[in-house]
């Protein structure tokens, strides 16, 4: 089935927004209802995209080439090529299963997990034993509740306790085995390569995958779609991308390109109106605040600031009565050296 979105338009200076935005459309666009995982991973400047962890599909495919909206692709965006599809494809058994006798001979399970990034991977070998029934398992469901537990408690005790999704689909009588949700880098069913693989490659021969369907000839890798290159944005990248798909006469990227470039034209335009508007409130701000400081002072001076002609005034006044104090004193007091010599 095939479904699409149409990421909103901004500008998107947190690419973990951005991943959180395209997981959310991706989910409510997805008619089985997957549960899609999209991160991005900062350290190595790349997106990821993984099913997190419903077993109703077996692989899914982003359509960046053969897709209905190639041309207005985000795929050079998010960092990845854009000239061809990239799959992720699922741990499905390839052949119809109808047997389901388990014992100690066939019932192994050998797996790898892979974590961490690309400049520190982790790789945990691991084997899993399915539970051993006296008699044939009667359900494939059940069959497979077992396989999900063997592989869960197995990481639980050695690996990086990881939640397992095995199912069984009655349409296709296959089993699905993955993982449950984003955590690991990859994980390898080691079919051929496991201690445990056919005797005819140099293994024990325990393996439970040709019971389950899978071909023991090879393992079965699943890993999340990555980017292919660091992820940048911006009109100048834009540029650089449509001069080299001038000189390749790429009519595809040229189309493609001219689209992200009105894009940046139209987001280039928004940001120059938006700054123009901080602008102008700018400007009115301060001359409010001019205003306001202005009226401040003047009403200050209304009420703590003097009079100068007044007080003057004033002192002049009291210095008069002052002089005519001591005049009046000087008077009544009339004394002189003539009153000493006496």
């Amino acid at each position: 089935i095939t479904a699409g979105i149409q990421i909103p338009e901004g500008d998107y200076t947190n690419p973990n927004h951005l991943a959180a935005l395209i997981q959310t459309e991706m989910r409510a666009a997805s008619y089985n209802g997957v549960d899609y995982a999209v991160s991005y991973d900062a350290v190595e400047q790349e997106f990821i995209f993984k099913e997190g962890g419903n077993a109703d599909i077996a692989s899914f495919r982003l359509l960046w080439h053969s897709g209905e909206h190639a041309h207005e692709s985000a795929a050079e965006q998010l960092g990845f090529a854009g000239t061809h599809d990239d799959r992720a494809i699922f741990s499905i058994s390839d052949e119809p299963v109808v047997n389901l006798t388990i014992d100690g001979l066939n019932n192994k399970i050998d797996f790898m997990e892979v974590s961490g990034s690309d400049s520190g991977k982790t790789a945990r070998y691991l084997t899993a034993s399915v539970a051993e029934k006296e008699k044939p398992y009667t359900s494939h469901a059940h069959l497979a509740d077992e396989i999900e537990k063997a592989l869960e408690a197995e990481s639980h005790i050695k690996g990086n306790k990881i939640d397992y999704t095995v199912a069984w689909d009655d349409v296709t009588k296959k089993f699905t085995i993955k993982e449950n949700g984003s955590d690991l880098e990859a994980f390898h069913l080691q079919w051929r390569t496991g201690d445990n693989a056919p005797a005819a490659v140099g293994g024990s021969g325990e393996s439970i995958g040709e019971l389950l369907g899978f071909d023991a000839v090879s393992d079965d890798v699943h890993t999340a779609i990555k980017s292919t290159r660091d992820v940048e944005w911006g009109i100048f990248n834009t540029l650089l991308d449509l001069k080299q798909y001038l000189s390749d006469n790429d009519r595809d990227g040229i189309e493609r390109t001219l689209g992200r470039l009105e894009a940046d034209f139209d987001n280039m335009t928004s940001k120059i109106v938006d700054t123009g508007m901080k602008y102008t409130r700018l400007e009115v701000r301060e001359t409010i605040t001019r205003d306001v400081g202005l009226s401040l002072d003047q009403r200050r001076s209304m009420i703590e600031d003097a009079d100068i002609i007044e007080a003057i005034m004033n002192l002049q006044s009291i210095q008069t009565a002052y002089q005519a104090a001591l005049s009046s004193t000087s008077q009544v007091l009339n004394i002189s050296l003539v009153d000493y010599l006496r």
